[in-house]
């Protein structure tokens, strides 16, 4: 058989699928599919850039970051929520660092502490001491590095937070301001500062187009959940993603298939949110 061919037939396959009506409705899943769906919220601001609601993941996202057993549902879905987010540069001539909300870590067991001087007196930081000016100027050297410019982040929807963007140096990071807030020393240095922006028009279009729930991990093991994506073969793609501190799975189901807009309104029925209704709630924030 030709390429071609073989092509042709793939192509046909996935047409057929796609416009498929399907044999359960929307009642079938509410009643059958039992889980606890994870509820998006804007979390509380935080220090951590790690449990900031920031969606930087989808900025430049990788097409292979979506799963599924289809190629062309893959590729479909990703045509679409790669738009949603990406990321402006700005210049900032003068930053005064003591205007830092929070940092970007990878240090897990930093995570707990709520403010820059629990950091600073943490077990990890305790052992970096400023007592003089000279204190001082040597570990803010250690915390900037020799550029003596900064990086910095911030999200569409709280601009006037900014993080410190290097995820070394954290301890040196916070000992320093620390010490310059309590004495009142400036810290002003150039930055550059790397803001996230919601395109509405792109989510708008998203929601237009697909079905976008929020589901737990175990969906993906409940045999009555999994019945409709494999026997069924309700055309999907899988994302997962980070909102703050709270990890979902994301189910995008094109709403142009009889099966997967079924299915996904009886998701809904049974419980599950709309990721796009969420992110467009950011965008008026």
């Amino acid at each position: 058989m030709s390429q071609s061919s073989v092509l042709g037939n793939l192509f046909n396959s996935v047409f057929k699928r796609k416009g498929q009506q399907p044999d359960f409705g929307s009642d079938d899943v509410a009643r059958k599919v039992r889980l606890e769906f994870p509820q998006p919220l804007l979390p509380e601001p935080s220090i951590h850039w790690k449990h900031t609601l920031h969606l930087q993941q989808l900025a430049n996202l990788p097409a292979s970051a979506l799963s599924g057993p289809v190629q062309e549902d893959k590729a479909a879905a990703y045509r679409f929520i790669s738009k949603i987010v990406s990321i402006r540069t700005e210049t900032v001539t003068s930053f005064d660092m003591r205007g830092l909300f929070g940092l970007n870590h990878e240090q897990d067991d930093l995570l707990a502490c709520n403010s820059w001087e629990a950091l600073a007196q943490s077990g990890q930081c305790r052992n970096i001491r400023i007592i003089s000016i000279r204190d001082f100027n040597r570990v803010l050297s250690i915390a900037i590095g020799k550029s003596q410019s900064v990086n910095l982040l911030s999200t569409a929807w709280e601009p006037r937070k900014t993080y410190w963007a290097d995820p070394q140096n954290t301890c040196e990071l916070a000992a320093s301001l620390v010490y310059a807030r309590r004495r009142e020393l400036p810290i002003n240095l150039p930055a550059q500062l790397y803001r996230t922006h919601i395109n509405a028009g792109a989510i708008r279009e998203l929601k237009k187009h697909y079905h976008t729930l929020g589901m737990p991990v175990a969906a993906w093991t409940d045999p009555a959940f999994m019945n409709y994506l494999v026997t069924h073969k309700v055309p999907y793609a899988r994302l997962p993603l980070s909102l703050g501190s709270l990890s979902l799975q994301t189910i995008l189901l094109p709403r142009s298939s009889p099966l997967a807009n079924t299915f996904g309104n009886g998701l809904r029925q049974a419980g599950a949110h709309e990721l796009s209704d969420f992110l467009l709630t950011l965008t008026q924030a």
